[in-house]
Parts: structure tokens; sequence; C-alpha cells
């Protein structure tokens, strides 16, 4: 007994490297595409650790790794892995090592990213892990759900783009095989999208700056440049009648936008945390947002002075963000692979649909407002009941690489996926009912 109330912290840390050891650190290069999915496997375990030692530095490991990868919140998981290390166990060489990564990542002074480095290789000379230095940001951060998209499928299903580290954009209609490209402008060179229009023609796009475009990919010109927002812009919507687009960014700031003049309409302090996805209602009147601390919030975009009403906190980063057509439910995506349906009334939590396993990135509803799609950085689309919340059916992708965004097809008897490595997969629906009409 006396062993063990004097070794309880080595003992944990112990125990957290266990629980924590198959959590794969989201943008991390690895061998081969098979293995470079963002997975999250936070354990039962790790909450109850916060549960039984809510002070312990055990429990400041767990809430630092899930503000890294729930969240993206680089600067909260550094304050966590500090406090960690400064209760003077030091010793834990997955705790150097995951403090290490982060500060790269956020780009600490070169100086600290080499302490911490020489302070992780001091007490684990012989890891196998890959150095710190081997994860970049943005990329291939930018293709991991809820963070900045070097693709975009149109809502209808028809159009798919990509963007390469040139600027240059290049098109596709998939049911005809027309392709374009979209030179980049001399000025605010885009390196992200944000959302096609409805009908394809025009496509948001942003740079590392905090410029976003609205492109006309028909024409191959910038039709709009959409300057005032101060940090990178990490989401972007139009509405349904097209006349209208939003954009939010990494203050958490949301600005409104004519979409046919260029001109502001208005600009939102909105959330506190990154804004990472926004959707409109059909009716292109209220304005969905939510962001990477798990937050959702409801906007009257008609308004002057739109107000919010928060819906829920999911805890953990939402990635997508989808109205039923008859505007009464919500659904959303996060990283922690679950899937929320709200009722946008009563701001209920109608549905908690589990499945996944791996971070969702895009949900969609069929026309009739009964069927709920999914897709996931664990390469499968998954079809859900919205009614019970019962799954009717999944479809896992031939590709490597999970899904990044999917819609219904304009006749809606499929499911349009596309995946991280840019390829587009139709998926038919399941034969139980007729939740597609």
């Amino acid at each position: 007994m006396l062993f063990l109330q004097q070794h309880r912290l080595i003992l944990l840390f112990s125990a957290m490297a266990i629980v924590l050891g198959g959590l794969e650190l989201s943008g991390q290069v690895q061998p081969t595409a098979a293995t470079s999915t963002d997975r999250i496997s936070l354990s039962e375990e790790s909450g109850l650790i916060l549960q039984l030692y809510p002070n312990s530095p055990e429990a400041d490991y767990v809430r630092g790794m899930r503000a890294r990868h729930l969240r993206f919140d680089l600067q909260v998981a550094r304050q966590h892995f500090e406090k960690a290390l400064a209760s003077g166990i030091k010793a834990h060489h997955s705790l150097m090592y995951d403090y290490a990564v982060v500060l790269f990542l956020m780009e600490a002074p070169q100086d600290e990213v080499d302490a911490a480095i020489d302070a992780w290789k001091k007490n684990d000379p012989a890891a196998g892990a890959a150095s710190p230095r081997s994860f970049h940001l943005p990329f291939p951060e930018w293709n991991k759900p809820g963070s900045l998209k070097v693709m975009s499928l149109c809502a209808n299903g028809r159009l798919f783009a990509s963007v390469t580290d040139t600027g240059e954009i290049s098109w596709i209609d998939l049911p005809t095989g027309e392709r374009g490209k979209v030179t980049p402008p001399k000025s605010g060179r885009p390196d992200h999208l944000l959302g096609f229009a409805p009908d394809g023609r025009f496509l948001l796009a942003a740079d590392a700056t905090g410029a976003a475009m609205i492109l006309d990919i028909r024409a191959n010109h910038v039709k709009h440049f959409l300057a005032g927002h101060k940090q990178v812009v990490t989401s972007g919507e139009f509405s349904p009648d097209g006349n209208t687009c939003a954009t939010g960014d990494l203050d958490g700031e949301i600005r409104i936008w004519n979409s046919q003049t260029g001109a502001q309409v208005s600009a939102l302090i909105a959330h506190s945390h990154p804004v990472s996805a926004l959707g409109f209602t059909r009716h292109s009147r209220m304005l969905a947002s939510a962001d990477r601390q798990g937050i959702i919030r409801l906007w009257d975009s008609y308004r002057s002075e739109p107000e919010s009403v928060v819906v829920a906190d999911c805890s953990a980063a939402v990635t997508a963000v989808a109205f039923s057509v008859d505007n009464r439910m919500l659904a959303t995506a996060s990283r922690d692979s679950l899937i929320r349906v709200f009722d946008i009334r009563s701001k209920d939590c109608l549905q908690t649909l589990e499945g996944h396993t791996a971070p969702v990135s895009s949900v969609a509803f069929s026309a009739s407002g009964r069927l709920l799609a999914s897709g996931s950085a664990d390469r499968t689309v998954r079809f859900w009941d919205v009614l019970s919340g019962e799954p009717v059916g999944a479809k896992s992708l031939s590709g490597e690489d999970g899904v990044c965004a999917l819609t219904f097809s304009e006749r809606g008897d499929v499911v349009i996926a596309a995946d991280f490595n840019g390829s587009v997969h139709p998926v038919r629906l399941p034969r139980t009912g007729t939740f597609n009409r």
C-alpha cells in the first residue's frame, strides 16, 4: 500500500499511456494513405481519470489531448500540458512528445520547440515515434474534418472542385464530364475552398491572409473580393437562393454579404473560437453557425442587427451543419464521431446518432426529411431514420481516404460522396421504406 501511495502519479501516467496509446495525432505524416485517417479514440477511461483525479497532472494531460484533437485548440492544449509538466512529473515521454508537437504546430518560438524536443528525446531516447517536426500545418491538416478544405462539392451533387498549392482551382461537372480551371488572381491567391453557390456557377474561396472571394468558375475570374476579415476565413456558405453568403473566421467572427454586389450586410461577433461550420435554412432567412469548441448558434440573417440563440454545446468541434427541408430540424456532425439532431423551436436534442468510428465530416437530409446521410473519416457513408434514430444502412467506400463531403443527388435516389483523395462516389440509398420521397 505504501508503494502504491508513493508511486500513484507514475502508475496513473502509465495507465494514461495505455489509455491514449491508440489515439492517432491528426496531421501526422503517415507512411501510407490507409493509416492517415484522422481517428479519435479517446476512451471512456480518460473520462474516468477526469472524475477520479480532476486536479491531477494526468487530468490535465487528458484535457490537453481533448483540446488538441476535439477542438483544434492548440493554445488551450499547451496550457494544460504545461500545467501537467509544472507538477514536477517531467519523465512522461508521451506528455513531453505531445507538448513538443503542439508547440511546433502552433508555431511557437524556435528555441521553445527545440527545448521541448530535446526534453522528449532525453526522457525517451529509444522512442520510435515520428519527429514532432514531421507534423504539418495547415497541410495535410486541411484534409481533416473540421479544418480548412481544399475540396468542395456542390449541393446539387453535380460539381466538384479542388485547389492546388499554386492557387489554381480545377472543377468538373460530374454528369457531363466537362472540366475547367480557375486561374488564381494576382492578389489574394486562394488556398482553401468554402463552398459552391446553389447553381454551381460561383465558388467561395479564401487565402491565408483573411481575404475571401467569390469566383465565377465558368468565366474564370473573380466576381467579388470580400474584404473585412482580419483572420483566416475558416468557413463559408451561400444561401439557397444564392443572394447571400456568410463567412466565418478564426476569431469567431461572422460576416454576411450580398453575393450579387459583394457588399457587406453585417458583421457578427459570433463565437469565442474559430467558426467551423455555417448553414442556411431553405428559405435563406435563418443561419446556423458552429465553432471548434462545439457551440452552435442560430441567427436571423434578415435582421439589420442579428441576435443569436445558443442551440447546444457539443463539447467537440462541429464540422458540418444541415437543416431539414421544412426547417424544423438541424443536424450537426462533429469530431467526436457523433451526429446530433436538434429541434429548431425547442432547441432540444432529438437524437444522438452513434455508429461512426472517426470524426464525421458531413451530414445531409433527404428531400422528405425522413432520412439523414452522414460521411466520416472512417471511410463510410451511413444512413439514419431521423424519427427513430435507428441506422438503416451503411456503405464503405472503395478508396483508402475518408469522406470529406456528401449531398443527395437532384433526383434523390443516390448520395454523392467525395473523399479526401479527390475521388467522388455515388452511393445508392438503402432499400428500407420510402425515405427519399
